[in-house]
């Protein structure tokens, strides 16, 4: 029995979850099925007690089947060697199955993988009844790979027939293939080139090449391979091999048992991230993936085989994600047994400091969160209320001279300062902060000399004091608290794996690496340059951290379509620029198309944001009514997280955050950062407006964030991805129409309300009534912080600051003041002594500014009501 290798098919496991959900005597074919994998386990017999059915089966070589429970069937082939699980349903749902994968072969390819290939006895019976719909537009024998397998197939081929069949499109039927190559001359040539093309056309890419290289010999049936070869062969992505003692797979066995859930494609192992999974490894290792790739599978797997191997230790997987830590840590319960996810931890990095700083400073416990304990005001909040001096607290004016020189270039100084504050602690313990004074800030393009980089250091000691005053902490400043105790850490943990390791900076690698000991499988990084999103300066190298050949890739993409993959890539490559984000260990790789095919992207126009969310919510409403189990994400373009969360509440739609249970609900809204590790059937971005993507007010070379987070949201999306905007358009779409269908939102929705919940997420400036349409109420001090100051002159912020006190009362020397800069604008239309007193050059600059103008435009509206009133006897 322990030479027999047993074999699932990739979709088996979800047969056996249909069958649980059905109940009744369809439950109880499923138990059987179960308990035949716990024998294979205590090496007996698996189909002991298995009634074969009595008729036999023909249509697939050493094919058995079995009756079991009710009406249920279960489908094997089986050889000396090897035993294959293909099909577990009811008698009509096998006996279609059976048809579909009539005379199915399994071939071994040079490198001795063995693959799953569809073939048929005669081309007339491989007919579809169906002729399901094809998703290909362009010439199939295009989509083979390598280009040269289709033409050697074709040898021997008249030219007439060639060109027959080099036309044939997936706008063909499966008769229309057939008619052509029936004209060829032998039936094994012409069966072949009719598989292939009808596997391609469906979209199963991988199954036609194979189908090829068997008729061409550059593959053999297993059947045909000797004892001792296939003792040797490894089973290709439509297979996962079932080994004895693998305490792993009985426990997913278990889970099958309550049901399964979207977990199963998640969790699904491709040979090549099995390989990265179990690897002995000699020291750190970084993996480097592409999205969709399956990094979070090979993570969620390696901390299961890492608890397998040290049974006696503890095992911790880290990420800065609060989402993704927790969705993290559900897989990780859904794949293992007991015994082995009780001792694997999974936290995001920020609850991993608080936890130790608990132990080493107990007496400040409250004060590392990311909310006060007092007010429970976000950080966000608080950042906001200390930049711009309010509160009583002027502190950050030691920063104004750099606002102003940021706003004068069109920057969002408040989001640039706080950047800087980031990448500073991310670089630096407090000791030596002192370096930044001259040290190159990679990734940072604005120049800083040494007297503003003293304001910054400065500025940021300041914020740490308020933080501390008022209770509060951000995870960079849990690490900077964190990092003075490290010589005193212990190690807790036998082994670390670091998701998303692209957004971890210097100081948070340098904890990490002393909290585990130097030695085999001590830690694995985890990450993708294409998706860091976050302003910290990472060297590895300076961390400690030395991973020398230890390199490992997966560039094939498994979660999206090629259309989704192809457009996604396509805006990155167009706009990323690699220099401006260098990160010294990891390269930017170019994706390998998954072989689906699937529906084209859509651009869609609404008349406004809240327009785009009502439309974007009723359309996913829809589509999982008509799919029940899908699930979807509606991600928001130009808003942080804290404030998609106030729309979240009105209108009831969980958050992707910390707390968050992906099973709560089939439909969640997010920020474009929060959806990173994630999968959803769905996906709609919102807001790809180009005043908004990117981000208008971000040096330009430092735009590839937003872009990074944009490609980040697109493949979250597993078969249909929505872009949606109001007013114009992102400039990031330009050129890159061929891979998308452009249209207005009405034409894709069934026809109803258009006009409900047209809610929109509320920005913190806005609640704090200093939204864009109150910017022309607040005084001089206060306006210099809102958006709209950006892009004034420093000498015109200098003016409104002077002569806009919020008293509106005039000085000593008689000098006119302004309450408010809308009272100045006003003053400035109607006095042309205004202009003496502020300047000229000033005078011009704030008149050019938008707010200006929307000042006048204000103005003629009110001047234009007041005719209409006299008109109508209502004036003077």
């Amino acid at each position: 029995m322990s030479d027999i290798r047993y074999v699932e098919h990739r979709e088996f496991r979800t047969n056996i979850q249909k069958m649980v959900k059905a109940g009744g005597s369809s439950q109880k074919a499923a138990i059987l099925v179960q308990a035949m994998f716990g024998r294979i386990a205590l090496e007996q017999d698996p189909f002991e007690g298995l009634q074969v059915t009595n008729h036999g089966e023909t249509r697939i070589d050493k094919c058995i089947k079995y009756d079991l429970a009710g009406r249920a069937r279960l489908i094997t082939v089986q050889d000396e060697k090897v035993v294959f699980f293909l099909f577990l349903g009811n008698h009509e749902d096998a006996d279609k199955w059976l048809e579909r994968n009539k005379d199915v072969k399994f071939s071994v390819n040079k490198q001795l993988v063995v693959n799953f290939v569809p073939a048929s006895v005669s081309s007339d019976e491989r007919i579809s009844a169906g002729n399901d719909l094809s998703f290909h537009s362009e010439q199939l024998f295009t989509l083979f790979e390598p280009s040269e397998l289709f033409d050697r197939a074709l040898e021997g081929v008249s030219r007439a027939i060639c060109r027959d069949i080099e036309a044939l499109t997936g706008a063909h039927t499966e008769e229309e293939i057939f008619n052509i190559v029936v004209r060829i001359e032998g039936e094994e040539h012409a069966t072949a080139l009719y598989d292939a093309l009808v596997l391609i056309r469906s979209d199963n890419i991988s199954a036609a090449n194979d189908r090829l290289r068997l008729f061409l010999g550059d593959s053999r049936e297993i059947d045909e391979l000797p004892p001792e070869e296939v003792q040797k062969v490894r089973f290709g992505d439509a297979f996962i091999e079932f080994k004895p003692d693998d305490k792993e797979f009985l426990a997913r066995a278990d889970q099958v048992m309550m049901g399964g859930d979207y977990k199963s494609w998640m969790l699904f192992m491709h040979p090549e991230q099995e390989k990265i999974a179990t690897a002995n490894l000699t020291g750190p290792a970084k993996l480097i993936g592409v999205s969709g790739s399956g990094k979070t599978c090979v993570v969620v797997r390696r901390a299961i085989w890492l608890a397998t191997e040290y049974p006696d230790e503890r095992i911790l997987v880290i990420t800065l994600n609060k989402p993704l830590a927790h969705l993290i840590e559900s897989l990780v319960k859904a794949a293992a047994p007991v015994e082995l996810s009780e001792r694997i931890d999974v936290q995001p990095f920020f609850k991993l400091c608080q936890k130790l700083l608990a132990e080493y400073e107990p007496q400040n416990q409250k004060i590392y969160d990311d909310r006060t304990w007092k007010s429970e005001e976000h950080i966000d909040e608080v950042w906001t209320e200390f930049y711009r001096c309010e509160l009583n607290n002027e502190d950050a004016k030691v920063l104004l001279p750099i606002h102003k020189t940021l706003i004068q270039r069109g920057i969002n100084s408040e989001h640039y300062i706080r950047e800087e504050f980031d990448w500073i602690r991310s670089a630096f313990p407090r000791a030596r902060r002192h370096e930044y004074l001259k040290t190159e800030r990679e990734g940072r393009v604005i120049p800083f000399d040494a007297d503003f980089r003293t304001l910054i250091l400065q500025g940021l000691e300041l914020w740490e004091k308020k933080m501390r005053d008022i209770g509060i902490c951000d995870y960079l400043g849990l690490a900077t608290e964190l990092y003075q105790y490290k010589e005193q850490f212990s190690a807790r943990h036998r082994s670390m794996i670091i998701d998303e390791c692209q957004d971890f900076g210097t100081i948070e690698l340098e904890v990490i690496r002393s909290l585990t000991l130097p030695g085999k499988n001590d830690l694995f990084l985890c990450g993708d340059a294409a998706q860091k999103v976050q302003t910290k300066r990472q060297s590895m190298r300076l961390a400690g951290i030395e991973c020398g050949t230890r390199s490992l890739a997966l560039k094939k993409n498994y979660r999206n379509t090629k259309d989704v993959l192809r457009a996604a890539y396509h805006i990155l490559k167009q706009h990323y620029n690699a220099e401006h984000q260098p990160l010294e260990d990891y390269e930017l790789l170019d994706p390998e198309l998954a072989d689906r095919s699937g529906t084209t992207p859509l651009i869609l126009e609404a008349k406004s944001l809240g327009h785009e969310f009502s439309y974007a919510l009723r359309y996913l409403q829809d589509e999982i009514l008509r799919h029940p189990g899908r699930k979807a994400c509606i991600a928001y373009c130009g808003f942080t997280s804290y404030e998609v969360k106030t729309l979240a509440d009105r209108v009831g739609i969980p958050l992707l955050d910390g707390a968050i249970d992906i099973d709560i609900s089939d439909i969640f809204l997010s920020d474009l950062e929060q959806t990173k590790g994630f999968e959803f059937d769905y996906v709609v971005i919102l807001n790809c407006s180009e005043e908004v993507l990117p981000d208008q007010a971000a040096p330009k070379e430092e735009q590839f964030r937003d872009i990074s987070k944009f490609y980040v949201a697109m493949t979250r999306t597993k078969h249909q991805l929505i872009l949606s905007y109001s007013n114009d358009l992102s400039n990031l779409l330009s050129g890159s129409e061929e891979y998308f269908v452009q249209d207005e939102w009405d034409s894709w929705l069934d026809e109803g309300e258009s006009d409900k919940n047209i809610y929109e997420p509320i920005r913190i400036e806005v609640n704090r009534g200093e939204g864009s349409d109150n910017s022309l109420s607040l005084p001089g001090a206060r306006f210099i912080y809102h958006s709209d100051a950006i892009g004034l002159s420093t000498r015109s912020i200098d003016v409104i600051l002077s002569f806009v006190d919020g008293k509106g009362l005039r000085d000593k020397r008689g000098a006119k003041k302004w309450k408010t800069v809308g009272q100045l604008l006003s003053d400035m239309a109607a006095d042309t002594r205004v202009k003496n007193l502020l300047g000229s050059i000033a005078f011009e600059d704030i008149k050019k500014a938008k707010f200006a103008k929307r000042s006048e435009a204000l103005n003629r509206t009110i001047d234009l009501s007041t005719l209409t009133r006299r008109k109508d006897g209502l004036g003077v």
